[in-house]
């Protein structure tokens, strides 16, 4: 696999009139790519980078604070040049006291190329000083799509990866996934969720009827297999042409220093199919980082809202975000022995949920916190806040209800609710019910999947029996 190059930096001292300010700059970029399959003749190149935010120049146009930048992607056959494709990235601040504020601007860029040789150089530009650029350039050769076997693509590694049909507007949008990348390739404890994006073609012709196995793991630099984080192997009964594999593996308590991500490929019989692995790093605080090939740059900031939270705060905040975790991010949650680790965690947990990652509003959370402000003000009682109620957690994760039958005064019943969802799984219901007099409705029964079921609810509600 391919590995991270020695980054090229071009630099320059100026002094930059009208603009907002004036030290020097210097764009330091950090590139991945990753090869996945167009079409039965053609391969598609995906190209990730990043660079700080504060390295580019901003300028103030219409009360509003831009910062541009001239992407170029040359592309040259036996040192011949053959083409050339161009773009733009904007970043758009509200304030200019934002211009300093820590963060990475992330892109991706894609390109169809025939299968061949191929030597790239990439090449970012701040728009509005023009000799602060940075460039990379590598060979490539792109293998042509093979049709009588099981084979792969690329491993892309990521910040994040969430399920989001909805998000198709976002650059990082591919097979109902938003996929964020990491550029650098570089994890740490405060970055410890390391996630992986995978396609695999020729699947059914090749291991159905009976499925397959997919084996993931970590080798430290000499090839050794990690028992922690602790090797995952993922069972699928029926393997789909073509199929889209990603996971996570959390490596925030690795030592500083090289590793490598490996993905095996097998049938029920554990007959390795196809392999596929990525190098990537791990950077501690305090510790020597050997390869320097790699860029510590992305750790000079924590960009991060929850930056000047306390502990008491944090950890009200990963309450309120636990409604929306599964089982392996709270088992991630609960290794974070640092308060920096948990403020990272936190900001990355809402990032892989921000439809557009390119802008600096991420509208899932804005949502999220409305949602909850309602919860607050409509369903608190003498027993908790609103939020922490059933009727407020139920409103919190699936929004308004489609009908609300209330039934606050009954002679023979609780008083109760009774919430529809008609959007969900072709139509649910939650059923609520006050049996303490207090105000505190809790839930009883729902017909969603995954919810606390009791069909005779009719009867829970009847005064007299609790």
């Amino acid at each position: 696999m391919k590995k991270l190059l020695t980054l090229l930096y071009v630099t320059s001292v100026l002094i930059f009139y009208n603009t907002l300010h004036s030290e020097e700059l210097q764009i330091r970029l950090n590139v991945d790519w990753a090869v996945f399959q167009y079409d039965d003749e053609q391969l598609m190149l995906e190209i990730y980078y990043d660079f700080l935010q504060n390295n580019i120049t901003f300028v103030n146009e219409d009360d509003k604070f831009i910062g541009t930048t001239l992407g170029q992607l040359k592309v040259f056959q036996n040192d011949i040049f053959i083409n050339q494709y161009a773009w733009k990235n904007q970043r758009i601040l509200q304030t200019e006291s934002e211009i300093m504020d820590v963060g990475l601007i992330v892109d991706l860029v894609r390109f169809n190329f025939d299968p061949g040789d191929y030597k790239f150089r990439l090449i970012i530009q701040d728009i509005h000083n023009q000799t602060n650029v940075d460039s990379l350039e590598w060979s490539l050769t792109l293998q042509a799509p093979e049709h009588e076997k099981v084979y792969l693509s690329d491993l892309q590694l990521a910040t994040s990866i969430s399920q989001n049909p909805e998000a198709k507007e976002s650059p990082f949008y591919k097979n109902t996934l938003v996929v964020v990348p990491n550029p650098s390739l570089i994890f740490s404890s405060d970055n410890p969720a390391l996630f992986f994006y995978l396609e695999m073609y020729n699947m059914s012709a090749a291991l159905a009827p009976n499925g397959y196995k997919l084996d993931y793991y970590i080798a430290d630099e000499n090839g050794a297999t990690l028992d922690s984080p602790r090797p995952r192997s993922v069972h699928k009964q029926h393997a789909v042409n073509p199929s889209v594999e990603f996971g996570m593996l959390n490596v925030g308590r690795l030592d500083a220093g090289a590793y490598m991500l490996n993905v095996d490929i097998k049938d029920m019989n554990d007959n390795q199919t196809a392999s596929v692995n990525k190098k990537f790093y791990i950077y501690q605080k305090g510790q020597i980082f050997a390869d320097q090939t790699a860029s510590d740059s992305a750790f000079q900031y924590i960009p991060n809202i929850f930056m000047d939270m306390d502990s008491a705060q944090i950890q009200h905040e990963y309450e309120i975000a636990n409604y929306l975790m599964d089982r392996e991010l709270k088992t991630i949650w609960e290794s974070l022995d640092n308060i920096d680790g948990k403020r990272q965690f936190l900001f990355q947990f809402w990032r892989m949920r921000d439809p557009d990652p390119a802008t600096d509003i991420n509208e899932y959370r804005q949502e999220y916190e409305k949602r909850i402000d309602y919860a607050n003000v409509n369903f608190r009682s003498f027993m908790r806040d609103g939020w922490h109620s059933d009727r407020g957690r139920v409103y919190i994760l699936y929004g308004t209800p489609s009908d609300i039958e209330r039934h606050p005064n009954e002679s023979n019943l609780y008083p109760h609710e009774i919430w529809r969802y008609d959007q969900l799984e072709g139509g649910v219901v939650f059923v609520f019910g006050d049996l303490e007099g207090r105000g505190d409705y809790r839930l009883i029964h729902s017909d969603l999947t995954g919810e606390i079921k009791n069909y005779d609810y009719m009867d829970a509600l009847s005064r007299g029996r609790f």
